[in-house]
């Protein structure tokens, strides 16, 4: 018995690492994730390197030429990898994001294998056609892994920002306690700010006080929102999630993924065939609506 409640204690042990390590992962950044991922394989590729020289080809070694030709194989994708996560971020909130993320991939795939190739013609003295033949396909799959990643660092924000009442830790280490409100027609638990009983929203980081009717839109630019007012755009830390939660329900509508939109400064509403929409609004800017949320800005401005 005694054994078994050792065995069932390390157990135990072994679960909260791993969990610990799960949520240290998940405050990185997408593109540290993706380069800390890089980083594995490059160190797996070494790894493996001396294994074959060790045990297989029985010859000294080299683990400068083993760390140097992982490099030339994948290095260009450590370069890229910030790039590629910022064109990823700042398309994503457009109505139909994958044309520029095909675009992006081309480009990310011709730029590694014109490096690829290069150095291969002119370091190895290999013929550029053979270069290309064997090489395309390892920088399709390195852009495909970058992208899926991404999504998943994405799907795994969007799960965080959408719990219940949660403690938000801003940048300069304060706090601000979302509160559970009581609704008297039916039960049920929310979250709540204090800031939503002022017409003025005040944050701490910057420190900034903005009144709600002088927004018109929001976007959601990664960990950062821009509150786009008639005059300026102001960029704050904080998520899509808790703005909301701040902000006034019957005058702002949560448009899109990325987007919240001030109703009152919606004129125009313009439906396009794949089923997304648009709101123009009083300023002459644009903002997209998705699909689910067509039919809910279609009743809120009629």
């Amino acid at each position: 018995m005694q054994i078994i409640a050792i065995g069932c204690s390390a157990l135990t042990q072994g679960q909260n690492k791993v969990q610990s390590i799960f949520n240290n992962l998940k405050r990185l950044e997408d593109y540290q994730l993706i380069l800390l991922g890089w980083l594995v394989v490059i160190f797996t590729i070494c790894l493996n390197c001396t294994v074959h020289s060790v045990f297989i080809a029985e010859e000294s070694v080299d683990l400068l030429s083993s760390i140097s030709w992982s490099l030339k194989e994948f290095g260009v994708w450590l370069v890229m990898t910030p790039a590629l996560c910022y064109a990823f971020n700042t398309s994503r909130s457009r109505v139909n994001p994958l044309p520029h993320f095909v675009v992006f991939g081309l480009y990310a795939i011709g730029i590694a294998l014109l490096i690829n190739t290069s150095m291969d013609v002119f370091l190895e003295e290999i013929h550029w056609q053979e270069s290309l033949f064997f090489n395309w396909h390892k920088h399709v799959i390195a852009f495909f892994a970058i992208a899926t990643v991404w999504k998943m660092k994405l799907k795994m924000e969007s799960e965080s920002s959408a719990s219940t009442c949660v403690q938000v830790e801003l940048d300069n280490g304060a706090h601000r306690d979302l509160m559970v409100s009581d609704n008297t027609e039916k039960s049920h638990i929310s979250c709540s700010s204090p800031e939503k009983k002022s017409d003025n929203l005040s944050f701490k980081n910057p420190n900034l006080e903005i009144s709600q009717e002088d927004i018109h839109f929001v976007q959601a630019c990664g960990n950062y929102l821009e509150i786009q007012t008639a005059t300026t755009v102001h960029l704050v830390r904080l998520t899509l999630k808790e703005l909301e939660s701040m902000l006034d329900d019957v005058r702002f509508l949560r448009c899109h993924r990325s987007y919240l939109v001030n109703l009152n400064k919606v004129e125009s509403l313009k439906n396009y065939r794949s089923g997304h929409g648009e709101v123009r609004l009083t300023s002459g800017e644009a903002v997209p609506v998705s699909k689910s949320k067509r039919s809910k800005m279609r009743a809120c401005i009629e």
